[in-house]
């Protein structure tokens, strides 16, 4: 109604599926659960960009590489909904 009011156009919203660990628990900082390492990011936005169901992108060597490929091809319609993912 906000959207509305301020003249705004709607957004497409979408759900993405929960995270959850080998024992079923959220990921989440509040968890305590372990970070991304910093000096090596790549592997795990591969491992999460395959569980969210998208077309596997080219290796890259750097995080704007894979950003910027990752947003070319994003599919929104390849999530399933309402699903959970399990990460090891």
């Amino acid at each position: 109604m906000l959207q509305q009011f301020l003249g705004l156009a709607q957004p497409n919203y979408a759900h993405l599926p929960l995270i959850v660990d080998a024992d079923g628990r959220k990921l989440s900082k509040s968890l305590t659960a372990a970070p991304v390492d910093p000096a090596h990011p790549l592997p795990i936005l591969h491992h999460i960009w395959q569980l969210l169901n998208q077309e596997p992108l080219p290796i890259t060597t750097s995080v704007t590489a894979f950003w910027q490929q990752a947003i070319r091809h994003w599919q929104c319609a390849r999530i399933s909904p309402y699903s959970t993912l399990h990460i090891d």
